[in-house]
C-alpha cells in the first residue's frame, strides 16, 4: 500500500513537472522475474523507471544512503543496500532470490551516473545476476533526465523526460566463455539493446 501511495505522488509529479511519456509498456512481462536495465545520467532515473514500469520495483542502493528519514523511505519502497565489498556479495545474493521470486529487479548496467549523457562501459553485475537467477533482461532508454537534473545540478528543470521499454531478452549461454567472459558478454548485449531503444528515441518512434 505505501509503494502504491508513493508511486501514486510520484506519477503525478512526472507529470506534471516533465510531462514523463512511456513507449513500449508492452514489453513488460505480466508476472514473473525480470531484469529492468536502463541507462543512468541523473538521479531522476530510477523514479522515472519506477514510474513507467507498471509492476512494483525492487533496486539496489549505496549503504550511505540508509541513513534517518531518507533511509527509512527507501528501505518500504523496496530499497535494500550494498554495504562494501564484503556486503556486496550479500547483496547480490538477495537479488537473485528476489528475482527467483518473480521481482522486477532495477539495475543500472553502467553502474553510475553518466556526466555527459552517453554511455558508460557496463559492468559485468547485470549478466551475473540475469545468467544466476535464470530471467530475462528488459532494456530501458531515459531520455531528458540528464537535461532536468545534469549530474553536477542542484535544481530541477523541467524538461520532458520520455521512458522507452525494449523486448525482453535471455542471456546466451556460450560454451567457449569463462563465467566471467559470459556475464561481461551479457553486460554488452544490454547496453546495446539499450543504444537501439536510444536511436529508436532519436530518430522518432
Amino acid at each position: 500500500m505505501f509503494y502504491s501511495i508513493i508511486r501514486f505522488i510520484a506519477v503525478v509529479l512526472y507529470k506534471v513537472l516533465f510531462r514523463i511519456q512511456v513507449f513500449g509498456r508492452e514489453n513488460i512481462p505480466s508476472n514473473g522475474g525480470f531484469i529492468l536495465a536502463g541507462n543512468h545520467a541523473s538521479y531522476l532515473d530510477p523514479p522515472a523507471l519506477a514510474v513507467a514500469c507498471p509492476r512494483q520495483v525492487y533496486f539496489l542502493a549505496k549503504e550511505e544512503l540508509f541513513v534517518g528519514l531518507f533511509g527509512r523511505l527507501i528501505t518500504k519502497l523496496h530499497a535494500f543496500p550494498v554495504k562494501g565489498q564484503p556486503g556486496e556479495l550479500i547483496a547480490l545474493r538477495r537479488a537473485i532470490k528476489e528475482l527467483q521470486s518473480g521481482r522486477v529487479l532495477l539495475v543500472f548496467p553502467e553502474g553510475r551516473r553518466t556526466a555527459d549523457g552517453e554511455f558508460d562501459r557496463p559492468r559485468p553485475g547485470v549478466g551475473f545476476l540475469a545468467v544466476r537467477a535464470g530471467v530475462p533482461i528488459v532494456p530501458a532508454f531515459i531520455e531528458g533526465s540528464n537535461r532536468a537534473l545534469p549530474v553536477h545540478s542542484k535544481f530541477i528543470r523541467p524538461v520532458k523526460i520520455r521512458v522507452y521499454f525494449g523486448r525482453p531478452f535471455f542471456p546466451e549461454a556460450a560454451a567457449e566463455l569463462d563465467r566471467e567472459e559470459l556475464y561481461q558478454k551479457v553486460a554488452a548485449r544490454t547496453m546495446e539493446e539499450i543504444g537501439r531503444l536510444k536511436d529508436k528515441a532519436i530518430h522518432g518512434n
